[in-house]
């Protein structure tokens, strides 16, 4: 018995909430990114030098050696001038960093990853939640690595799941807990410095406060020493995944060896509707949909619709193959079902939603 399957002409647009885009390279913000922070390490190297002058001081007044007020005031106009440059670079440098991380997350469905646990938004969101920034945008970093891993079977949505995550992101975020945690004992070492409350102060007074001061400015050029460190390591990790993305994005575009060149454009479906080939699994898909039924790959992309459109099979004969080896399973494949995730009327052998990607495999099973 053959499956006399029609297939719409296009399918109903999911309007709710989008979970698939068509891949957009974050390699421009990921260059920004990384000129930022190398602006950052710069200004923080140059801090560390005019703190060590600023010790150099410091120690000259303990030892009782005369320093001018000018080079006292000197000083303190140099450290408020660099500490000003430096706190606007880490706020660009940090603003455009997290547009990268949503870009690069976002950018997952369409490298053919399933099953995420985060979303864009959320991707950065977790920076900036109490407790939970300690160790989700880890969590997040690690998915973006996974996901953009260009050596996982494109065939196999949810193969990025056993990628193994680089050491490289686990010292970011080593480095970048411990800048933290440096840069809170240097505000509570200020906070609690005492200060001599009147003009008229004993020696020991004096003394201690200038101690105290030297401690923290120790402190202070510990932290920027990690923050350098900590700089390098994400540079080399906003490179590594733009390069791991653009990698993974032309190994999904460029599967010629899957379907030969010398095949049809398209091929003609049960119904005698004409069906485009899909680039990675060869078998029939109408023409306006958004994803493959049968492999899930996304074929929104222009140049996957290109593809599409220049590769194929031979004729009617893959898809009467297609259609008959349903056989007598047809009329419980055809009964009633729909899309758990966008609600579309979906054929019971489908193994991805064409409209939105949803594995309908493990939904059947549930």
């Amino acid at each position: 018995m053959q499956a006399n399957r029609s297939y719409p002409e296009r399918m109903p647009r999911y309007v709710s909430r989008p979970i698939m885009h068509p891949f957009e390279s974050g390699h421009l913000r990921a260059q920004w990114a990384t000129i930022l922070f190398a602006i950052l390490g710069v200004v923080s190297l140059i801090l560390i030098v005019s703190t060590f002058a600023e010790l150099g001081l410091i120690q000259k007044l303990i030892d009782g050696q005369h320093v001018s007020q000018s080079d006292l005031d000197a000083s303190d106009d140099r450290q408020r001038l660099i500490n000003g440059m430096l706190l606007l670079f880490y706020f660009v440098s940090a603003v455009v960093f997290l547009m990268w991380i949503h870009r690069a997350h976002r950018n997952l469905p369409s490298l053919h990853a399933r099953g995420l646990r985060f979303s864009p938004g959320w991707a950065i969101g977790w920076f900036f939640v109490p407790i939970f920034s300690l160790f989700r945008p880890y969590q997040v970093m690690s998915e973006i690595w996974r996901g953009s891993d260009p050596d996982t079977d494109p065939k196999n949505a949810t193969a990025w799941e056993n990628s193994p995550v680089s050491p490289l992101v686990g010292w970011w975020w080593a480095l970048f807990l411990a800048s933290m945690i440096v840069g809170n004992v240097v505000l509570r070492l200020a906070f609690n410095a005492e200060e001599p409350s009147s003009l008229i102060y004993t020696q020991t007074e004096y003394l201690n406060y200038l101690k105290d001061y030297r401690t923290q400015d120790y402190m202070y050029i510990m932290g920027h020493c990690i923050d350098i460190v900590g700089i390098v390591l994400v540079i080399g990790l906003v490179r590594a995944v733009d390069q791991r993305q653009q990698r993974r994005y032309a190994k999904l575009t460029s599967l010629s060896a899957i379907v030969s060149e010398g095949e049809k454009a398209t091929f003609t479906g049960a119904d005698g509707g004409e069906l485009n080939c899909c680039p990675q699994c060869g078998k029939g898909v109408p023409p306006n949909w958004r994803f493959c039924f049968h492999c899930g790959l996304d074929l929104t992309d222009a140049q996957m619709q290109s593809s599409l459109q220049s590769r194929g099979m031979a004729g009617s004969e893959a898809a009467t193959d297609q259609s008959e080896s349903t056989g007598t399973e047809s009329e419980s494949l055809l009964q009633p079902f729909s899309c758990p995730h966008c609600r579309i009327p979906a054929d019971r052998d489908w193994e991805f939603c064409p409209n939105c990607g949803e594995n309908l495999i493990e939904k059947r099973r549930t």
